[in-house]
C-alpha cells in the first residue's frame, strides 16, 4: 500500500475504497439470487428429469416401447406439476 502524503490523496482512497465496498456487495447480492433461484424446488427438479431423460437417451430411445415411452412422460408431468405446487406453497410460507 502506498503512502497517502494529503488529505486529498485520503479522501480519494476512501472514495475507491467504498466505491470497491459496493461493487463487492452488489456481487454478492447478484450471486445470492443466483444461487436462490438455482435452489428453487421447480428448477432441481427440472435438472434431475433432463438429466434422467439424457441417460435414457444414451441407453438407446428406440429400444424402448410405446408404452415405457408414455409412462415415462406421464410421470414426469406429474412430477412437475408437483414440485410447481411445492414451491407455491413454500413462497406462501415464505412470503408470511
Amino acid at each position: 500500500m502506498k503512502k497517502i502524503k494529503s488529505i486529498q490523496e485520503l479522501k480519494n482512497e476512501k472514495n475507491r475504497i467504498a466505491q470497491a465496498q459496493v461493487d463487492l456487495l452488489s456481487k454478492i447480492k447478484n450471486n445470492w439470487h443466483e444461487l436462490k433461484w438455482s435452489l428453487h424446488p421447480r428448477d432441481l427438479s427440472k435438472g434431475k428429469l433432463e438429466q434422467v431423460m439424457n441417460d435414457k437417451a444414451d441407453i438407446g430411445v428406440y429400444s424402448e416401447s410405446i408404452l415405457k415411452k408414455s409412462f415415462t412422460y406421464a410421470l414426469i408431468l406429474i412430477v412437475e406439476k408437483l414440485a410447481d405446487k411445492i414451491s407455491n406453497k413454500l413462497e406462501g410460507i415464505i412470503k408470511k
